[in-house]
């Protein structure tokens, strides 16, 4: 039986009394008594008061924002249920984000919670109005005011979803507002290109977004938000044309977008219906950084039906590759092929460069190596080596884990050349290191 049949079973009265009961000592379930029993005049009226005292100037820090967010979220699904004249709603939420400036002085959101009740909850309440409210000349201004007067970055949501409850002649006005501004404040500006930006997305106006960029100086990343806009609207030339401008005239940029450059052109070749420039695009797309994600996008290209094949020499290439080089994400790809023993050859012929390999990365590796006690123990001293060496206490209970596990896994081994035996091993961890008390106080406590 569910939890609900259940509560039902006992009966209204007891479940009245244990409301009253919770409503006593939680001002949240005090306050959800009030709103259920309410009418909705009366739930509107609570709204601005509620509001101006959610602002009084409490703080809520980390360990208290969570229920800060959750009373502000709470407030605005009560104002949906409560207002009948969508325009009024409309205005009631304007009013709720232009309390922006004391909300998010009144609580530490390094978490994003609060502001994820602005972009979240906030403006799906104000689309949910406007959508219903006709005056849509009303909608559009109240739309431009907020989201040019903001202060915190909570209300850019508003103008991504303009499209949503705005036809296109009212998208059109908000563009000709924002094109009016004064281009000497170079914040303003900058703040009303993104807006002009996002606009032209939602109107699928390719020549008013290039407008736009071209506005301020260009970047290998605007270059490549120009080719992306155009291939969206099915101009594969022009978004060509924007993709080679970013390769010529910011080649050393290419590290930072990589992956996106090269998905635009493929999708370029597509479109233009290169069918050779897009296969070549979707195996460097993959060779780049193999995974089986990727993997799935180059068969898309290639067919599926050529799995197996690519698979195949896929691996036979990472194992022929150069034992001077570690790439850890083709170590990660074999992996999640379940194909572990060529990880293990892959590996062993590389273990001089597991330093070269993120912790992360170590940790779940060795999980997945543990049927190879020898592996498995030069990645264990791998991550206890790094602990150490940085002489990070907050994690010697890990370290001490390492160290137990090594322990466990030495019988295991019956052949430890060219590496260390784990009794060498030990002996240099200890000349080393053997000043960390600390470490070793956790491992005489382990029994280790």
């Amino acid at each position: 039986m569910n939890r609900k049949q259940t509560l039902i079973k006992l009966g209204a009265e007891r479940l009245a009394e244990e409301l009253l009961r919770l409503a006593e000592h939680s001002q949240t379930a005090a306050e959800r008594i009030d709103y259920i029993t309410s009418s909705r005049k009366e739930n509107l009226n609570r709204f601005e008061l509620q509001l101006d005292e959610i602002c009084d100037g409490a703080f809520y820090d980390w360990r208290s924002v969570a229920g800060y967010a959750y009373q502000l979220s709470q407030l605005l699904s009560n104002l949906k249920d409560s207002i009948d004249e969508s325009c009024e709603g409309v205005m009631r939420v304007r009013h709720f984000f232009e309390k922006d400036s004391s909300i998010m002085e009144s609580c530490d959101d390094s978490g994003g919670t609060v502001g994820m009740v602005f972009s979240i909850d906030a403006t799906d309440c104000f689309v949910y109005f406007s959508k219903k409210c006709e005056r849509k000349e009303f909608v559009a201004q109240q739309l431009l005011e907020l989201v040019l007067d903001d202060q915190y970055g909570v209300r850019d949501q508003l103008i991504e979803q303009a499209s949503d409850c705005l036809p296109e002649q009212w998208l059109r006005w908000l563009v000709e507002q924002l094109q009016q501004g004064d281009e000497e404040d170079s914040w303003s500006a900058t703040q009303r290109n993104t807006l002009l930006q996002s606009l032209a997305r939602q109107l699928k106006d390719a020549r008013l977004f290039e407008e736009v960029t071209l506005r301020r100086t260009l970047s290998f990343t605007s270059c490549l938000d120009v080719a992306q806009v155009y291939l969206e609207n099915g101009d594969a030339t022009r978004a060509e044309g924007w993709a080679e401008r970013a390769n010529l005239e910011f080649p050393s940029k290419h590290n930072f977008r990589s992956y996106d450059y090269q998905t635009i052109r493929r999708e370029i070749y597509r479109q233009l219906g290169d069918r050779e420039g897009e296969e070549r695009m979707a195996w460097e797309i993959f060779r780049s950084n193999r995974s089986v994600q990727r993997l799935a996008e180059l068969l898309q290209t290639l067919g599926e039906e050529q799995r197996e094949a690519v698979v195949t020499g896929e691996t036979a290439q990472i194992l022929a590759s150069s034992p001077e080089i570690l790439i850890g994400s083709d170590v990660s790809f074999l992996l999640q092929l379940d194909n572990t023993d060529a990880a293990e050859q892959y590996l062993m012929k590389r273990i001089a460069l597991l330093n070269k390999i993120d912790y992360i990365t170590l940790t779940e590796w060795v999980i997945q190596f543990a049927q190879n006690s020898l592996l498995a123990s030069l990645i264990y001293r791998e991550l206890l080596n790094d602990i150490l060496l940085r002489g990070y206490t907050k994690a010697y209970h890990y370290a001490v884990d390492y160290w137990i596990q090594l322990q466990q896994l030495s019988p295991q081994v019956s052949i430890w050349e060219p590496y260390l035996t784990h009794q060498q091993y030990q002996q240099q961890v200890h000349q080393e290191h053997g000043r960390k008390r600390s470490f070793w106080q956790q491992v005489s406590e382990r029994g280790g």
